[in-house]
């Protein structure tokens, strides 16, 4: 009985599967001469457009470039900062008294504070202002689309 039943099953799964593509609606075919007709489309936009492509390897190697010496600023700044606090700390610890011990820890820690804050502003500013030299320069290449790049602005 078992048998016969999951044997009758299988044959109707079998059946289905084997038929169902033959009722499906046909959409794709209508869909993919859309899409293609979108895509020539587009390259004859992309064709009209004229790009310097010299002028817009400039901008962004020097977006680059600017970037690049940015961080490593930052990175020094954080570096230096850490061991400021390294040496002020281990200097703090060093005083018996504990009035004193505390006020120096105290300042040891919000110099380290304000030192990483400052590294940060830095950080900021000179990525906000290599973007925005990236932004004007850019422009002047004709035909040049930083939507790609624009979207990429805040890493």
């Amino acid at each position: 009985m078992k048998r016969t039943l999951l044997a009758a099953a299988t044959a109707v799964l079998l059946t289905v599967s084997l038929t169902a593509p033959a009722f499906a609606d046909d959409t794709s075919s209508s869909s993919s001469s859309s899409s293609a007709m979108n895509h020539l489309t587009a390259d004859k936009k992309v064709a009209k457009k004229s790009v310097d492509s010299v002028c817009a390897q400039t901008a962004v190697d020097t977006r680059e470039a600017a970037l690049g010496t940015a961080i490593g600023a930052f990175g020094t700044s954080l570096s230096a900062a850490y061991a400021t606090r390294a040496t002020a700390l281990h200097t703090a610890w060093s005083l018996t008294d504990v009035k004193q011990r505390r006020t120096s820890v105290k300042a040891a820690w919000k110099t380290f504070r304000d030192a990483k804050k400052g590294a940060a502003k830095g950080w900021s500013d000179a990525r906000k202002a290599a973007w925005s030299a990236f932004s004007a320069s850019a422009k002047t290449c004709k035909g040049v689309d930083t939507t790609l790049e624009d979207a990429n602005a805040d890493q």
